[in-house]
């Protein structure tokens, strides 16, 4: 879902005006954005659009559109909120003959549950514009049955070579930070 990290993300890049072109979200996962927060993700939002006057439940669609978004979908197998029912271990554009494009997409902890990682990967690729944005928000580690996969940071970088992708933050956040001292390029466990 969109929570603490995805929100610290969107604060960073809103800042920085990495999104200000975006007017299409397509997010791979319905989303949703859990009651702890709620606050914080409004916050994001006020940010953006200080008229903003939501004071109650606000689903991702409501997230998006509040910080400035003018379309919004998503992709998931349970077609849950209103998502596309579509099979990411198949080319969607192949498949389902969708090849719509979008300004951003999103995948916030959804590919580490499709077993066809390269079907996953090539539909968020297709499904993004030209000089569109991909956010991944994915488990590296933790997370112990979670999924099919834990990713690696150089998947992400191979990734934007091989695509010409530009690379505009990489954030690495653990689920077990009480567990590490210092990190100099590996985990020191207690």
């Amino acid at each position: 879902g969109i929570g603490f990290q995805s929100l610290m993300i969107f604060e960073e890049i809103l800042h920085n005006d990495e999104l200000k072109k975006c007017k299409s979200v397509m997010e791979m996962g319905s989303q949703i954005i859990d009651t702890h927060y709620q606050e914080r993700a409004k916050i994001v939002i006020w940010s953006q659009n200080a008229k903003y006057n939501n004071e109650g439940w606000i689903s991702a669609k409501d997230f998006y559109f509040g910080i400035g978004f003018q379309e919004y979908n998503s992709i998931d197998a349970d077609g849950e909120r209103g998502s596309l029912i579509f099979d990411l271990n198949l080319n969607i554009k192949e498949h389902y003959k969708f090849d719509k494009k979008y300004d951003l997409v999103t995948n916030f902890g959804t590919s580490e549950h499709v077993f066809n990682q390269n079907s996953c990967f090539e539909n968020i690729h297709n499904l993004t514009n030209d000089n569109g944005y991909m956010l991944h928000i994915v488990p590296f580690e933790g997370y112990f049955n979670h999924g099919f996969f834990n990713y690696n940071p150089i998947l992400f970088y191979d990734l934007a070579i091989y695509n010409n992708y530009e690379i505009i933050g990489f954030w690495y956040m653990s689920e077990r930070a009480s567990h590490f001292t210092t990190y100099s390029g590996r985990s020191f466990v207690k």
